[in-house]
């Protein structure tokens, strides 16, 4: 007898729970009423997810890295940045690579925000903003007032994301770095980020961006 892939997929279904097929009825958003001696199955929503013990995780999102033209101001150099681990706060950013050492570009500061959905709908969020300091081998700057909380793995969330409020509480959970200064000269070389935790032992994150730089004009 043929099936259709609903009748197929719930039949399976049925076996795997112990149901009598003759039992089973699918309901798409109550358009039809189930019958009367249909098993009703019930779909709790997934327990809340509480913060791991233990020191940060850091791990880094979809970096961004636009060209920019030669003796105009950093285009987009960010790198966003969320924590798998406990939640902390301070992190101190090193950066050094051959796109320092070919003097493609001068960085000036670095820039950490977060993105968060106000009541009216538009988008908002804390930012802070630290000033680069030249040293021996690169530039660094600490940022204690950032924080780091805890955003778990979205595969442990499935279908939850799909709704607006899981999603914008998920995504203000990470922490945008962006590279402020000025494009120098023409070349591409790559850009190493290092960012560390200041007030807790954890695995540093080195992350490379691929700085592009035009000709003027």
């Amino acid at each position: 007898m043929f099936r259709t892939f609903a009748e197929e997929a719930l039949r399976r279904a049925a076996a795997a729970l112990g149901l009598p097929f003759a039992r089973t009825a699918a309901v798409a958003e109550e358009a039809v009423r189930a019958p009367s001696a249909a098993a009703r199955l019930c779909f709790r929503r997934a327990a809340a997810v509480h913060e791991p013990a233990g020191a940060p995780v850091l791990v880094c999102g979809s970096i961004q890295a636009l060209p920019a033209a030669a003796g105009r101001p950093l285009n987009c150099l960010i790198v966003p940045v969320a924590n798998r681990g406990a939640e902390t706060r301070g992190v101190r950013l090193h950066l050094s690579g051959p796109a320092l050492e070919q003097g493609l570009i001068a960085p000036e500061a670095i820039q950490a925000f977060r993105i968060v959905r106000n009541p009216d709908g538009t988008a908002g969020g804390p930012a802070s903003s630290s000033a680069l300091v030249e040293g021996a081998h690169g530039f660094l700057a600490e940022m204690p007032d950032v924080e780091l909380p805890y955003q778990p793995d979205p595969r442990t969330l499935g279908n939850q994301l799909r709704a607006r409020k899981t999603m914008d509480d998920f995504l203000s959970r990470t922490a945008h770095f962006s590279i402020q200064g000025r494009a120098v000269q023409p070349g591409e070389a790559p850009l190493h980020i290092r960012i560390e935790c200041l007030k807790a032992a954890c695995d540093p994150l080195t992350v490379e961006l691929p700085v592009r730089i035009a000709p003027a004009g």
